[in-house]
């Protein structure tokens, strides 16, 4: 069995109602970029063409869904 899990490129964590990156993964998407960085707090998500999300309160395991 094999597959492929394509994200941000980012370790998160749990961190209240908030969820953090807690490493930036070394070659992936966010380093590329260099839009994120260990520490920080992220508050809204959205898929390309449709509007951001608040993810406060929300578990790590919905917030990559």
């Amino acid at each position: 069995m094999g597959g492929k899990l394509e994200g941000i490129g980012a370790r998160l964590q749990t961190d209240g109602d908030f969820t953090k990156v807690s490493s930036v993964v070394v070659g992936g998407p966010a380093w590329k970029t260099k839009k994120l960085q260990d520490d920080d707090v992220i508050l809204k998500v959205a898929q390309k063409g449709q509007d951001p999300v608040d993810i406060t309160g929300m578990r790590v395991d919905d917030v990559v869904q």
